[in-house]
């Protein structure tokens, strides 16, 4: 988060899980910071998400993946991120 104040990034890929800040944290972390690059972020899940990281989700489909992911799908999501 620290480096989104000194950087620009044209797109996150993030585990929804992370130490210390869950996905709508996280989401609202960067919203408040670069709001054009938190519509552009791409959470990665792998198990079963808290109720409120589960109704980012639900808002979110088309901006997640689920491990294990194929490389092309995330590739794709990639590009529909970016156009």
């Amino acid at each position: 988060m620290e480096r989104l104040h000194q950087e620009r990034y044209d797109l996150i890929i993030s585990d929804i899980k992370i130490a210390g800040m869950d996905g709508p944290a996280r989401k609202k972390t960067v919203m408040a910071i670069d709001p054009a690059v938190a519509k552009r972020i791409i959470f990665i899940t792998g198990d079963l998400p808290s109720p409120a990281t589960q109704a980012l989700l639900e808002g979110w489909k088309r901006r997640r993946i689920k491990k294990p992911f194929d490389v092309e799908e995330l590739r794709g999501m990639v590009l529909e991120a970016l156009s």
